[in-house]
């Protein structure tokens, strides 16, 4: 599968994938194909977690004492995460385990399963940079319109009525394309950039 996630985790089958889902032991499944992922089973895991929508709020002293038998589990397999399928058990148990400071955090399961052993920061980046080819062949155009007088004025001009048209940039490789003003830019070269480079 790929992913990785080096955490003890345990998990949390709610109502609804249980009994409205019936998705039985894929969750389960999924988490033991994980990398990393040291998976502790939850005692008396099919039992409610208490929070129900409404149920809550309408039966809060049943719900409470629900919510307290499941952190008691939670608590004992040792666990730094509880995960779960469904965002409003994970938001009921989560909230008590922070009240207890218990340590424990509470994750989806998309979340573990889209874990990566990557650093987050150098995925974060990566998905943010263009993509290398991309990135390649607009810098070659840049240089190749830098390196010509007449086609670096042409792309001034074209930068400059596309903004003017509400349209920056369209065809424009990024460095022409009008993210700044035309009168930021400077004028056309009076000599090629090998010729500069050549004088130095």
């Amino acid at each position: 599968m790929g992913a990785y996630y080096p955490h003890r985790v345990t998990y949390h089958p709610t109502c609804h994938s249980l009994r409205m889902l019936r998705v039985a032991d894929r969750p389960l499944r999924l988490l033991r194909a994980v990398r990393g992922l040291d998976l502790v089973e939850l005692p008396q895991a099919e039992q409610c977690c208490g929070f129900g929508g409404t149920f809550a709020l309408k039966n809060a002293d049943t719900s409470t004492a629900m919510l307290a038998d499941k952190m008691r589990h939670v608590l004992a397999t040792g666990a730094e995460v509880c995960a779960a399928g469904d965002a409003s058990c994970l938001m009921h148990i989560g909230g008590g385990l922070s009240r207890l400071r218990a340590g424990v955090r509470t994750v989806h399961l998309a979340e573990i399963l889209a874990g990566t052993d990557a650093d987050p920061l150098l995925v974060h980046l990566r998905a943010q940079a263009p993509h290398p080819r991309t990135e390649a062949a607009t810098m070659a155009a840049a240089a190749y319109t830098m390196d010509h007088p007449a086609l670096y004025a042409a792309a001034q001009r074209a930068a400059k009525l596309s903004r003017l048209a509400g349209r920056p940039g369209r065809g424009l490789p990024p460095p022409l394309s009008g993210w700044t003003a035309s009168r930021d830019l400077p004028g056309p070269p009076s000599e090629t950039f090998r010729q500069w480079w050549a004088s130095r």
